[in-house]
Order: C-alpha cells, then structure tokens, then sequence
C-alpha cells in the first residue's frame, strides 16, 4: 500500500472468532496508518516464511515516512515463523494497544531513519525470538519510549551486532 501522506485503513470489529486473513505481508511504504476498533481486532497471517512479516512498513529513507499510528490491533501468525511488525526507516510512530501472538518478532526495527518512536500497550505472547529487536543494520537514531509494554520472552529486547 502506497498513498502520500496521512492516510489510514480502518479494521473493524465484528466478534471474537472473526479475523482479517492475509496470505502475505501486509506491505506499506508510505505513512499510512492502521487502526483496528478493538485489541482484539486481529489480523492473522497464513502461510507466510521465515525472514518476513505480517505488516512490512518497508520504507526508503529518503521518503521521509512519518507520523504513523498503529493501535487496537491483534498480529498473529498460524506458523510462529514470520515476524509481526518491521519499521524499516519510519519515525514518530505510536503503536498503542497493539498484541503479537505466534510471531518469531514481535517488533523490528530496522534501517538507518527510524526514531522517535513511541510504543504503548503491547503485549507480546509465544514469541519464539524477542517482543522488540533492533536489526544488525539498524543505525537509525534513538528516542525511544516503552510504556507500559509487557515483555514474556527471553530477551526482551535484542540488539545485534553489525558483522
């Protein structure tokens, strides 16, 4: 999904055992922002493989991709080999109230614009890796804010080194 700026897509709720189904990442390269009506509005990704992600915000540097909201979402795989959410060179994010189930990652944060993010109310459950990781090519910047996160998994947080 491409749009220019501040553009949003909106998941409503329906009931509990219903949910958005995709069978590839949910690709976005510009700011465009995802809002679900509940936390318990899920979006559950089928068949995807190691090394990807359910929602890929996969964006250029020189974009200048900012001003993101992600909130009152559940992202889940069937598999626990895809990753729930890549920021790759996206700044001032909020993601609030935001659940990662069956995911190798709950967050990745990746690329060489990627600050000033705010993360509020995620809970991370059965990640088989870490709820936050900053990738070995991660050098994009620092204000980061944690509140309130719940972090289950061993480590936490995981910082790789550049090789």
């Amino acid at each position: 999904v491409s749009q220019s700026r501040y553009a949003q897509i909106y998941f409503p709720h329906h009931n509990v055992s219903a949910y958005y189904k995709t069978t590839a990442p949910l690709v976005l390269t510009s700011g465009v922002s995802l809002l679900g009506e509940t936390s318990a509005t899920t979006i559950l990704s089928v068949r995807l493989t190691s090394g990807q992600y359910v929602v890929d915000y996969d964006c250029l540097a020189a974009n200048v991709v900012e001003q993101i909201s992600i909130s009152r979402l559940t992202i889940r795989t069937n598999n626990s080999v895809a990753s729930g959410l890549r920021l790759k060179n996206a700044s001032y994010v909020t993601a609030k109230d935001v659940r990662f189930y069956n995911v190798t990652d709950g967050i990745v944060l990746e690329g060489t614009r990627c600050f000033s993010n705010n993360f509020e109310e995620i809970n991370s459950y059965g990640a088989t890796n870490s709820t936050v990781r900053f990738a070995a090519n991660f050098s994009g910047g620092g204000h980061f804010n944690f509140l309130a996160v719940l972090l289950l998994e061993t480590p936490a947080f995981l910082f790789l080194q550049r090789q």
